[in-house]
């Protein structure tokens, strides 16, 4: 897929970091007493995906202030004795509740992120992080490794590209973000570019009847053309 800039900055960061210093605090202070976390919550069917495997386990609910544990970590087992913490680092992703968590692993850190909307467009969206207090959707086309990173809150649109830290550095495969806010006309050129091949978004975007904070919506139609 060509890409069309709009506003563009190119940044490399060096270094890897598998959890962010503010993400790890966080999730320690979680984990310091896993017996109270499992009382807590209660344990149900789900799967851990590891490689090519999928493996069957029975895994930890949250709930409240706790759900931003599903974005840090999963905990598989049957009593406080036999309990195994897995980081989006160890895994390539899990299931509970028939709700999907694939990893993400850049150089900046690592988390889960929800999955979303499947299709010919993957919707996947991220929870408020201690590191990152902004929901954010990420999009990312069947056919392509990269993702766009959108945040509805943010007033300018900006582009970086980010290396993909679970590549090799001569894939040139990256991970794309892109914030806007509102429907503005840096937006429409965004959809205008990429999802230009489904009439019905097009009309719906140039119409403002959709706006940015209409990315589910938008996302379900587009994949409804095909």
């Amino acid at each position: 897929m060509n890409k069309i800039l709009l506003t563009f900055c190119l940044i490399i960061f060096g270094g890897h970091l598998a959890f962010s210093q503010e993400n790890e605090r966080f999730a320690n202070t979680q984990l310091l007493n896993i017996k109270k976390l499992a009382d807590k919550g209660k344990f149900v069917k789900g799967f851990i995906y590891l490689g090519n495997d999928t493996i069957e386990m029975n895994l930890l609910t949250y709930s409240g202030k706790r759900k931003a544990n599903y974005f840090l970590f999963c905990i598989a087992g049957t009593t406080t004795d036999s309990l195994q913490v897995f980081r989006p680092n160890q895994i390539n992703g899990y299931q509970i509740d028939n709700i999907t968590y694939i990893s993400l692993i850049t150089t900046k850190g690592s988390f889960f992120l929800r999955q979303f909307k499947t299709g010919k467009i993957n919707l996947y969206e991220k929870y408020p992080l201690p590191d990152d207090n902004r929901y954010l959707y990420y999009l990312k086309f069947a056919d392509s490794e990269n993702y766009f990173i959108l945040d509805p809150q943010q007033k300018n649109i900006t582009e970086y590209e980010l290396p993909d830290s679970r590549q090799s550095a001569s894939s040139g495969k990256t991970l794309i973000f892109l914030q806007s806010n509102g429907i503005s006309e840096k937006f429409k050129v965004f959809i205008s570019t990429y999802l230009g091949d489904c009439g019905k978004v097009i009309n719906m975007v140039n119409a403002d009847f959709y706006t940015i904070a209409d990315i589910p919506n938008i996302i379900e139609l587009y994949n409804n053309c095909y």
